[in-house]
């Protein structure tokens, strides 16, 4: 039966020896990601939702909550996959893979099935992790300058009102 086993590079849930790995490590990489890209969504159809009704986040309240959840969410997101990062790579190093290798062939020969090892699936997740810390670091340093921009844009808008509203010189 395959209910109760869930094979990881990093080791199976039902090992329960420190030498087969963390199966801990794959879900909170698949759970940062499944939280990424929900964020990822909801920022995407805010976006969306400007371009189509510029007036949408003309209100100034509503344009800040989603200016400053956009910059929290990325730096955010970027320290949570640093974390995810460091949590794959140490336990990638803490494998023993010859305990692996022995418990997934008893495995096969329970099950009459046939595994192949390959730690290319764990050298994956581990650059995976870095490139988008890296990408949503990118996206928190671009968020950050959209508020700097719409401050400077807020601090300019009254004067320009102030200068039209002066009658033309006869």
């Amino acid at each position: 039966s395959y209910s109760g086993v869930y094979f990881c590079y990093y080791g199976f849930t039902t090992c329960g020896s420190s030498s087969c790995g963390d199966p801990n490590a794959c879900e909170y990489a698949i759970g940062i990601g499944v939280f990424a890209l929900i964020v990822a969504i909801v920022f995407l159809l805010l976006d969306i939702l400007f371009f189509w009704k510029p007036n949408f986040l003309d209100k100034p309240f509503f344009a800040k909550v989603v200016r400053f959840g956009d910059v929290v969410f990325s730096f955010l997101l970027a320290s949570l996959w640093f974390v995810a990062f460091v949590y794959l790579a140490d336990k990638w190093a803490e494998v023993n893979t010859a305990a692996v290798e022995l418990i997934v062939r008893e495995f096969e020969k329970q099950a009459d099935v046939s595994i192949t090892l390959s730690s290319s699936a764990a050298e994956a997740a581990i650059a995976f992790s870095f490139f988008s810390m890296a990408v949503w670091i990118a996206l928190g340093v671009l968020a950050v300058l959209s508020v700097k921009s719409a401050r400077q844009g807020q601090s300019e808008a009254p004067a320009e009102s102030e200068e039209k509203k002066e009658p033309a010189p006869i």
